[in-house]
Order: C-alpha cells, then sequence, then structure tokens
C-alpha cells in the first residue's frame, strides 16, 4: 500500500505543477499587479519584494514602484521601470512563479510618497 501512496501524492504534484503551469500561462499583468500590491501592503512599510536578482518592488504608500538595483552591486535601489506589456511578455513566467513563492526583505532608504 504505501507505494501506491506515493505515487497518489505524486500524481497530485504533477496535477498541481499543470494547472499552476496553466494559472501562469493565462494570468494577466493587471492581476499579478493587484496580487504582488496586495502582497506588500500586507508585509508593512519598507517591505520589498525581490522580483529577480536585479530587479526589486514595492509599496510607497501611494502607488506600486519597480526599480533595478544598482549597476554598483551594493543593493542599493537604481532606476525606476514600469512594468509594460513587452517587460510582462518577457518576464512574465518568472514573475507568476515567483508569486508561488514570495521573496521579500526589508530595505531603508527607499523613495516613498509623501
Amino acid at each position: 500500500m504505501k507505494p501506491l501512496k506515493g505515487v497518489k501524492v505524486g500524481v497530485k504534484k504533477d496535477v498541481k505543477a499543470a494547472r499552476m503551469a496553466r494559472e501562469a500561462s493565462n494570468m494577466e499583468r493587471e492581476e499579478f499587479v493587484t496580487r504582488l500590491t496586495s502582497i506588500l501592503q500586507d508585509a508593512g512599510p519598507g517591505t520589498v519584494a525581490e522580483l529577480t536578482d536585479t530587479a526589486i518592488a514595492y509599496w510607497n504608500g501611494e502607488r506600486l514602484v519597480y526599480a533595478f538595483l544598482s549597476a554598483e552591486g551594493n543593493g542599493a535601489q537604481g532606476e525606476e521601470f514600469d512594468l509594460g506589456a513587452q517587460r510582462w511578455a518577457q518576464w512574465k513566467d518568472w514573475l507568476v512563479d515567483w508569486l508561488t513563492d514570495p521573496l521579500l526583505s526589508v530595505r531603508h532608504g527607499l523613495h516613498h510618497g509623501t
């Protein structure tokens, strides 16, 4: 019986992975933005979404801000960017995957709104 139980679990994981892949392929940018905004607002001030090795996002009190990390490699915020349609198309798979296991941190010195 134990081997069959393991097979069932494996099948459930495969089904879950397939469902998540379908959801990822169907997710629109607006849904991602809504979910990311909610995560960051719930997490509190100074919380940063570590989207990639070189890009972050945070809620500045008024809006969602996307920014690259400084090229100096010190972890400081660099240039802000827009998650437009072209960048969304390029990063969609990574970003949707990020939602399944969000990486958050706290950074001081972010450009907060008034």
